[in-house]
């Protein structure tokens, strides 16, 4: 079976090449498709009912009913404000002494496996890029080092 020059593949491919290297196919489907997404105000809204609003002052109404309460702040009734008194009265501003002493205590090394262990995988807890599997794969060489800083740093986030 013979073909003639115009069906060949080979006519098509400068065709082809020609529109790529223009770009004038990409260039046209991109402004389509942000044509598509662009949309800076709302111009209709269909209800429940099937009514299709088109009116600017009727879309308005219909958004300030639905969406209102969200940003009106409402002042709280007196009723709700005393409750909220009387409850945070209950609460003990103050921490024992033992409380201070718990807080004030350095970890234990325990302690310290227990949190690297925890931490989420594949993340880094610190600015170092430290990830938690670097720390637990090498927790018997860096356990040492993760227990001084705590200890150097009273406690305290030192990462």
């Amino acid at each position: 079976m013979e073909h003639d020059g115009a069906n060949s593949l080979g006519d098509h491919i400068p065709i082809r090449s020609t529109l790529v290297l223009q770009g004038g196919g990409s260039r046209f489907f991109f402004a389509c498709l942000k044509a598509k997404t662009q949309r800076e105000e709302i111009t209709s809204i269909k209800l429940d009912s099937g009514e299709v609003i088109t009116e600017e002052s009727q879309i308005l109404i219909l958004i300030k009913e639905t969406y209102g309460d969200l940003y009106i702040a409402e002042a709280e009734s007196p009723k709700t404000t005393n409750k909220r008194r009387e409850v945070l009265q209950l609460v003990d501003k103050r921490l024992t002494d033992t409380q201070n002493r718990k807080l004030e205590e350095t970890p234990s090394e325990d302690l310290i496996e227990d949190i690297v262990r925890t931490l989420p995988q594949e993340k880094s807890s610190g600015f170092d890029g430290v990830t938690a599997e670097v720390l637990v794969a090498r927790w018997d060489f860096m356990h040492v080092d993760c227990f001084r800083m705590v200890e150097k740093s009273g406690g305290r986030a030192c990462c």
